[in-house]
């Protein structure tokens, strides 16, 4: 009877473990996107993206080049985003 119960725990973790690698792949695809990545994907969109690019970066935007100096910055930079406050990037 043991061995039995052993198999079916062996089973059982198996199946959690398939269970568990299937719902952080879901996860990861966007299927469970978040309401406020949506409402903010959907405001940059909006607001940003056309200067800015669809991606952040410099020479994206469709109107960057008509732009005067200081040009939109490169918000595809990671280390120099990270430095502005909430308040900072959506005056």
């Amino acid at each position: 009877m043991r061995a039995v119960g052993r198999d079916a725990l062996k089973l059982l973790g198996g199946v959690l473990a398939v269970g568990a690698t299937v719902l952080m792949g879901v996860q990861g695809c966007g299927l469970f996107e978040s309401e406020r990545v949506s409402k903010g994907r959907n405001l940059y969109r909006h607001y940003c993206m056309h200067c800015h690019g669809e991606n952040g970066r410099q020479n994206e935007g469709f109107n960057w080049i008509t732009m005067p100096d200081p040009r939109p910055r490169d918000l595809s930079i990671r280390n120099e985003m990270e430095t502005f406050k909430d308040e900072e990037l959506y005056l």
